[in-house]
This record gives C-alpha cells, structure tokens and sequence, in this order.
C-alpha cells in the first residue's frame, strides 16, 4: 500500500471490528452493540499495519459515535498516537428502530426493495438509500476540510459504501444497496490523481485479518 501515501491527501476508510451485531441473529446494530473479543483483535491488527505505513505522517482520525466503530477508532488511535474526533454523521445507516427492539422483533417494520433503489427505506421509519448517499456526501466533504495530511475515517459498512459511490461520481439515481461491499476490520483508500480525478485506490483490503475466522456481516 506503499503508492497510496505518496498521493494525494489519502482518505482512508476503516469498517469497524467485528461487533456483537454481526455475529448474533437477535441483535441489530442499531442496539448499539461493541465490538468481540475477535472484534478488538481485529482492530489492533488494522492498527499496527496503520502504524507501520502511516509512522512519522500527521494523521486525523474521524469516528462515528457508535461504539462498534468508536471502539475501533480508540484502539488504531493508540497505535496512531491521535486521537480520534466524534463525527456523528458517520454513525451507520439510521434504521430510527427503537433501540429496545431485538433483530426478530424488528422484521414487521422490514420494506422490501423498490425501484429506483434511491427511495428505498429498509425501515419503515428509515432513513432512504438516497438520503443515505447524501449523508455520506456531505460527511465526507466537510471532513475533506480539515487541514490533515491523511484523513482516516472509521465507519460503518453501508455509509462506507455510499462514501466510494459518491467519491467515484455515481449519480444517487443509480445507487444500489451494497456496491462496494467491506469486511470487518477492512482498509479502503480513496485519493486523487496527479491529474485530479478521483479513484479508489484500494477496496476491502483485509490482508493484516489473514489469521482470523469468524462470520462477518455486511448489514450491521
């Protein structure tokens, strides 16, 4: 992953650790669940392969609130020596599901899909794939103004998603759920080209998880 820190102001992107929503069928992640014990040896893997590329470069570390991702931000921010900044507009999708609600419980509040899939609100209640989209958007604008050599954002699988699609000029009207899928502990890298174009330089990179096992989820 050497190129990417020769480029432009890289932005990278981490999914959080595996989280208790990810490997038990009765909670979901709007329960707010932590991270494993898997989860935490996750993260401090993705850790220690940040500082061995990132040493001796000024780095601003952005987390969502919740405490899946905020957890994972504390462990890479021991390793980083930065401390990370709440960003609550990186929390994940908002099913707005009370938090008391079990996975099961929460199946009569579940849509099916819709056409075009900008309109599309998992939940009754939730937020829109399109809305989502815009979040992300915007999110990622506003932490793209911050004065940081390297950006690293730690996330949630489906806003990470709709910050590549909107970094790589989809257009809302062509968003789909799950484009740009990530693991668990997953390193993607957004950046600019010598000749400004935006590209993704690196998608679910989890070569540092080599040695762990376990199910992973995509919808937290």
């Amino acid at each position: 992953m050497v190129e990417y820190l020769r480029s432009q102001r890289p932005i990278i992107l981490i999914r959080h650790g595996q989280s208790h929503s990810n490997i038990d069928p009765n909670i979901g992640g709007w329960q707010d669940p932590g991270l494993t014990l898997i989860g935490e040896k996750q993260a401090k893997a993705v850790a220690r392969r940040l500082k061995k590329l990132l040493e001796g470069r000024k780095v601003g570390i952005y987390s969502s609130h919740l405490r899946r991702a905020y957890e994972t931000a504390q462990i890479i921010s021991q390793e980083l020596d930065a401390e990370p900044k709440i960003e609550e507009s990186l929390q994940e999708y908002q099913t707005n599901l009370d938090s008391e609600l079990s996975r099961p419980e929460a199946e009569i509040y579940r849509l099916e899909r819709v056409n075009p899939a900008k309109n599309w609100r998992a939940y009754r209640y939730a937020e829109s794939l399109g809305e989502l989209y815009h979040r992300a958007g915007e999110v990622l604008t506003l932490i793209m103004q911050s004065g940081d050599e390297i950006i690293l954002i730690v996330s949630h699988g489906w806003i990470i998603d709709k910050m590549i699609a909107w970094w790589m000029g989809i257009k809302v009207n062509d968003v789909r759920p799950n484009m740009f899928t990530t693991a668990n502990a997953s390193i993607s890298v957004l950046t600019i080209s010598e000749f400004g174009e935006r590209i993704l330089l690196k998608l679910n990179d989890t070569a540092h998880l080599t040695h762990f096992t376990g199910q992973d989820s995509i919808l937290d």
